[in-house]
C-alpha cells in the first residue's frame, strides 16, 4: 500500500525553496544553516546602515577635534564639507533658547546653513573613587584652585 504525499500540503523552506517532509507542521527552514542565513540577510541592511552611521560620526569628531587642535572655533561649513564633515550626523541637538546647540561626543556646537560656530569641547564627567555618584564640572572657580 503506498501513500501519496500531496505537494501542494507540504511546506517550503523561506530560504531555499525546498520542500519541508518532516518536523511541525509550522516549521519554515529545513536546516539550521538555512534559518541562518535568511536571518542574516534580513540584518544585514540595518548593519550595514549603523556602520556608515558611526563612520560619519567618527569623520565629524576628527574634523571638529582637528579644528579645536589648531585653534579655530568658527569655520564656513562649504569648507568643512570639503574636509569630510557630514552635517546630517551628530549625537545629540539641544535647544538652548531660540538656538539649537548640537553636539559630536564631547564637542559642542552651533550650525547654520552656512557656517560651525563655538566650537568647545566640554569636560566629561570624572567619577569619585569609591563612590557611585558623577562629579559634574563646575562653572565656579575656587580661590584656591
Amino acid at each position: 500500500m503506498g501513500y501519496k504525499i500531496d505537494d501542494e500540503a507540504l511546506v517550503h523552506c523561506l530560504e531555499c525553496g525546498d520542500a519541508i517532509t518532516y518536523g511541525r507542521p509550522d516549521k519554515k527552514f529545513c536546516c539550521e544553516s538555512c534559518k541562518n542565513r535568511w536571518h542574516n540577510r534580513l540584518e544585514k541592511a540595518s548593519r550595514t546602515y549603523k556602520v556608515k552611521v558611526k563612520a560619519s560620526l567618527t569623520r565629524n569628531y576628527e574634523v571638529l577635534n582637528d579644528l579645536l587642535k589648531i585653534g579655530i572655533h568658527r569655520m564656513n561649513l562649504f569648507e568643512l564639507r570639503s574636509m569630510g564633515y557630514d552635517p546630517q550626523f551628530v549625537t545629540a541637538a539641544i535647544p538652548v533658547g531660540k538656538r539649537i546647540e548640537y553636539m559630536c561626543y564631547d564637542i559642542r556646537f552651533r550650525q547654520t546653513t552656512v557656517q560651525v560656530s563655538n566650537i568647545t569641547k566640554i569636560s566629561l564627567p570624572k567619577w569619585k573613587s569609591g563612590e557611585k555618584d558623577v562629579t559634574l564640572p563646575s562653572s565656579k572657580k575656587n580661590d584656591h584652585d
